[in-house]
């Protein structure tokens, strides 16, 4: 027997609690009936004190009872090693499946004759009848599905190793969520077409522009809208290096990528201590752990943006930086050998640490934006500098309220892949280039190696199957409490007899 939840064990201190019931022994003194009170004599001082078990039997019934409950709670169960008699299972999409029947009617006939069993390839893997599910809602009205490869993984807790399983789906990257994972269990991946046009067209916003998206199943192209101006969305940027000229030049290399990709106006300009202070400035790059310039925040436009380098106690480390915390790691590792460290951080964390820290926060202060830097833009620091992934970091610092995400290694800024947050109902889009888009028509290659298998096994396997025996437990502390509650009633009853 197995426990579940073993911390519920913790419940066996109840114990104490029925023993020290029975051990508080207080006799009740004798009365002794004398004729004279000449017969009483000087007493000595005498004391004595009994601590005994009284009621053995209701004791251990008590004791029972309690052992009964606190393993109910741990959830025990016995592991049962059963023997897969299933050939395999058939996975298909519930709303696919009558278009997949209709063009495979005879496979599926003979799979299912031959003793395999039909489930949705959906969460859950709800078992399908096929005469009830030919007339099977169409796909508006089916919730909202997990993407293939997790499904792919969750059948390695579902099926024993070694089973078979067709499934009939398309081999769109759309509804790849991740890398295909290992398995356990032998797919055999028949291809169905993903629709009857392999050309798709969208439009999609990005950096204030409009793209025009068309993708088949063999690339997905951008091509900026005729109706964008080049003049349109200028930037002004004010970078005071103080003294980390290194630094500027890395910044100022990246905004002139974004300016080329985004073909917007982005004016940059150095400012020194005791020069003019510019007015109307969109962003500022205080690239300097000494106090802000008063005159340069105030500078700000409404809304403005301020980069300051935070300053603090220098901490060496051996850590990687975690640009998007909303996703499952990075393209690539980026590593860290330096930060600033804080008993306290303000504001939202933007970026971390591979420990979890805030290496970028973001604050809302008196209409400016205000991010904090809790490292440098210097290759002893970090090599986020010569990493690709910097321009796409930078990004919705220095365009607006675009949000950087799923970007795939690049080389080239204008292979550039981010994710931007779609207002006004502009595009049906949740991102931008490579995107998650349900129109996007690309597929895997035929080249695409198979998914790698966790272990080779033959058919016939067992399957390790978790059979709970908390109803037993139920059953045996029911009985316990009767005979408890029956012998301490009759004890009561005999006690007032008395």
């Amino acid at each position: 027997m197995q426990l579940l939840y073993p911390i519920g064990l913790l419940a066996l201190l109840a114990l104490i609690v029925p023993v020290i019931i029975h051990l508080w022994n207080v006799k009740q003194g004798k009365t002794l009936k004398i004729g004279s009170i000449a017969l009483l004599g000087a007493a000595t001082s005498l004391s004595s004190r009994s601590i005994r078990v009284t009621d053995w039997f209701l004791l251990m019934l008590r004791c029972m009872l309690l052992i009964l409950l606190a393993f109910m709670l741990a959830g025990p169960y016995l592991k049962a090693d059963e023997k897969s008699d299933k050939k395999g299972w058939v996975l298909i999409e519930r709303p696919q499946l009558p278009q997949v029947y209709k063009h495979s009617k005879t496979t599926i006939d003979s799979l299912l004759k031959a003793g395999y069993e039909l489930h949705e390839f959906e969460s859950g893997f709800g078992k399908m009848n096929l005469n009830d599910t030919l007339t099977v809602l169409n796909a508006d009205t089916i919730k909202t599905r997990l993407g293939y490869s997790s499904l792919l993984k969750q059948l390695n807790t579902e099926l024993p190793a070694g089973m078979r399983v067709y499934l009939y789906a398309d081999r769109r990257l759309a509804n790849l969520n991740t890398d295909l994972p290992a398995i356990t269990y032998h797919l055999i991946w028949k291809n169905i077409p993903a629709s009857t046009d392999t050309v798709s067209k969208w439009t999609t916003k990005h950096a204030g522009k409009i793209f025009n998206a068309q993708s088949t199943p063999s690339f997905t192209s951008y091509q900026p809208a005729a109706s964008n101006t080049d003049t349109s969305g200028s930037i002004k940027v004010m970078i005071f290096d103080g003294g980390n000229s290194a630094d500027a030049k890395y910044v100022k290399a990246a905004l002139a990528a974004m300016a080329s990709f985004t073909r917007r106006n982005i004016t940059v300009k150095d400012w020194r201590a005791g020069s003019a202070v510019p007015i109307n400035t969109d962003l500022v790059f205080w690239l300097s752990d000494q106090p802000v310039n008063p005159g340069l925040q105030s500078a700000l436009k409404k809304t403005g943006k301020l980069f300051t380098y935070e300053k603090g106690k220098i901490i060496g480390l051996n850590s990687t930086i975690k640009l998007n915390i909303q996703q499952a790691g990075n393209r690539d590792d980026v590593s860290l050998t330096k930060r600033i460290f804080k008993d306290r951080y303000s504001g939202t964390d933007i970026w971390l640490d591979g420990y979890g820290d805030p290496l970028l926060s973001l604050e809302r202060k008196d209409n400016v934006l205000h991010y904090h830097f809790y490292s440098r833009f210097n290759p002893q620091w970090t090599e986020l500098v010569w990493n690709s992934q910097f321009v796409d970091a930078l990004m919705p610092l220095v365009i607006g309220n675009e949000r950087v995400e799923n970007v795939d290694h690049i080389q080239d800024i204008k292979n550039v892949v981010s994710v931007e947050d779609v207002e006004n109902g502009e595009s049906n889009s949740a991102g931008f280039a490579f995107e998650t888009h349900p129109s996007d028509q690309r597929v895997l290659s035929n080249e695409q190696p198979e998914m790698t298998k966790l272990k080779e096994v033959p058919h016939t396997v067992k399957h390790n199957r978790k059979e709970p025996v908390s109803c037993l437990f139920w059953v045996a502390a029911f009985v316990i409490f009767a005979i408890e509650r029956i012998v301490s009633l009759k004890k009561k009853t005999k006690i007032s007899y008395d």
